[in-house]
């Protein structure tokens, strides 16, 4: 059910396609799907690739009357997609449903790169290929008939069943006798494809169901995705706290300090010096734990701050670059600023 079990789709506005003849079906998936297969020099194309597969719909429209694409823009959603598409050695590798982690996430949002780049013949920063993060901005651009840069999107279905009922979007066109007419529902199809993503916003049972149906699903839902309801009893243990800010720590801020330290630090020590800085709040943070965060537990963070950070040229930089900080900021903000950055886990962090 949308907007309470997301997935991810492949949407298109008929009212934009360059070919109006032709109709986006199962049948056109088959057939681009043969036409790839006798082409392809990959060993194993027929195993891994499937008529809906996004690599192959994503090709079927865009040889077919949608060549402009706009994606949401969501790191881990979209790694999670391109995940199922490493090309490699002459074969597809894939590594969908592995756990990301910081030995193997370049290699999934590379994959993703790749699923695009190969589908649609066209670079990630191609024209015709854009982002956006903006759920109802993405609906409302692919419906806007004046925005014909965008065709076509990898959405979610909540969204995509808002611009299918389009009509309650207001939204105008000019039809074959030049009067403006209400963008008609209709309008938008929407494709689903497999190894998908599902979000789990929340959790709706009809209410006339069979009981053995309501067995059913109770018993498939808690052998999946609630299978491990029982780790947030682990909140309160401080050993878990510690490595979920452990963990924080290596994924917001780890690859641009070392990064931004190694570009101007002469020895290079980037990598040492994150582990040894990440050990030093780690300890901050264990005096914090079980307890509600105070006043005085926030200027542990800022007597860091100051002492560690503010103090050091390079470390100081680094952080203005990490943040996005004014070069120009006031040394009683930056300590605020980089202190609430450090302070907590930032779950909206799109890193983490």
């Amino acid at each position: 059910m949308p907007y309470f079990h997301q997935e991810g789709v492949l949407a298109v506005n008929k009212l934009k396609s360059k070919k109006k003849n032709v109709e986006i079906n199962e049948e056109l998936f088959n057939q681009n799907l043969k036409e790839l297969s006798s082409k392809s020099k990959l060993t194993n194309f027929n195993e891994q690739i499937s008529s809906y597969s996004l690599f192959n719909m994503l090709n079927a429209i865009q040889k077919n009357g949608y060549d402009n694409l706009l994606i949401t823009d969501a790191v881990r959603v979209n790694m999670l997609y391109g995940s199922p598409f490493q090309f490699k050695d002459n074969k597809i590798i894939s590594n969908y449903g592995e756990i990301v982690d910081e030995n193997n996430y370049k290699t999934l949002v590379n994959s993703f790169i790749d699923l695009i780049t190969t589908s649609t013949n066209k670079a990630i920063d191609d024209s015709k290929i854009s982002f956006n993060g903006d759920g109802q901005e993405i609906l409302r651009t692919l419906l806007d008939m004046n925005r014909q840069d965008i065709d076509s999107s990898i959405m979610f279905n909540g969204d995509a069943l808002d611009a299918y009922f389009s009509e309650d979007n207001e939204l105008e066109y000019t039809d074959e006798n030049g009067k403006k007419q209400v963008i008609p529902n209709g309008s938008i199809e929407v494709f689903e494809f497999a190894e998908n993503i599902l979000f789990a916003d929340g959790l709706v049972v009809a209410n006339n169901i069979s009981r053995s149906s309501e067995d059913e699903l109770y018993k498939t839902l808690r052998n999946s995705f609630y299978a491990n309801i029982d780790a947030t009893s682990h909140t309160s243990n401080e050993k878990y706290q510690v490595s979920l800010y452990d963990e924080y720590l290596n994924n917001a801020f780890r690859d641009k300090f070392i990064e931004t330290y190694d570009s101007i630090a002469i020895n290079s020590q980037g990598a040492v010096e994150f582990n040894n800085f990440k050990n030093n709040l780690v300890e901050i943070f264990k005096t914090t734990i079980n307890k509600d965060l105070e006043d005085g537990d926030l200027l542990k963070y800022n007597a860091f701050v100051e002492t560690r950070i503010l103090n050091d040229p390079i470390y100081k930089s680094v952080f203005i670059n990490i943040l996005e900080l004014e070069k120009e900021i006031s040394n009683e903000d930056f300590i605020t600023s980089v202190s609430f950055a450090l302070s907590h886990i930032d779950f909206d962090n799109e890193k983490w």
